[in-house]
């Protein structure tokens, strides 16, 4: 059927009853149309324009923002001061040392047997991390969200990947102390219904120097 647009007034073929619009631009310029109306009690001219009434409207006077000179430029670049960071220092230097990297590379390539599941457990194990990371910066954790991560620990150790994994796997250690350390949270704040979950400065440390290594070797 042959209907005429609300807003622009043109005529359109509408394949619904109830369809007044001839496009999403023209319903959503008849919405903040309206609204002005409301608003403001502007009258509705031609598309695109709006008649104002002008006995209504109320003008303001415009504050002129001052441009901002070179010299105050450089005088706030030259009170700038850049502050040093110990705990990144120290990350950046556990990063270093370990330097695993090539190692990991080299661990895949001298185990291609076990690639699937050296694959599957790192993704897993680096978002488990991840999560630990964030949840550690909230000031109160409801304890089932600890139960549930607990949980994703012990499901990734008790994985049919987990134990087909060589002795020698960079993460095996972690992901177990990582568990166990979950696991004695649970069981001391046992009835709590919420708690704060905070990383000590160093276990915070290893846990984004770990993070960083994984994102090599496993995608987000």
């Amino acid at each position: 059927m042959i209907k005429t647009c609300t807003y622009c007034k043109k005529e359109f073929e509408a394949k619904r009853i109830d369809k007044h619009f001839c496009s999403a631009s023209c319903r959503q310029l008849n919405h903040l149309q309206r609204k002005a109306v409301v608003l403001f009690g502007n009258v509705p001219n031609e598309v695109g324009n709006v008649k104002t009434d002008e006995q209504n409207v109320k003008t303001y006077p415009v504050k002129i923002e001052e441009k901002i000179t070179e010299k105050q430029v450089d005088k706030v670049e030259n009170e700038f001061k850049q502050v040093s960071s110990k705990f990144i220092k120290d990350i950046i230097s556990l990063l270093k040392r370990r330097s695993i990297e090539e190692d990991l590379h080299s661990f895949i390539r001298n185990n291609k047997q076990h690639f699937k599941s050296i694959a599957w457990v790192n993704v897993r194990l680096r978002c488990l991390i991840e999560v630990l990371l964030l949840v550690s910066e909230r000031k109160q954790l409801p304890l089932i969200d600890l139960i549930e991560i607990t949980n994703a620990f012990i499901c990734l150790v008790k994985s049919e990947h987990f134990k087909k994994l060589p002795a020698n796997f960079l993460y095996y250690n972690i992901a177990k102390d990582l568990r166990d350390k979950l696991k004695v949270i649970c069981i001391e704040n046992e009835g709590a219904q919420e708690l704060p979950l905070k990383l000590n400065r160093r276990l915070k440390i290893e846990l984004i120097v770990y993070r960083c290594e994984l994102r090599v070797v496993a995608s987000k």
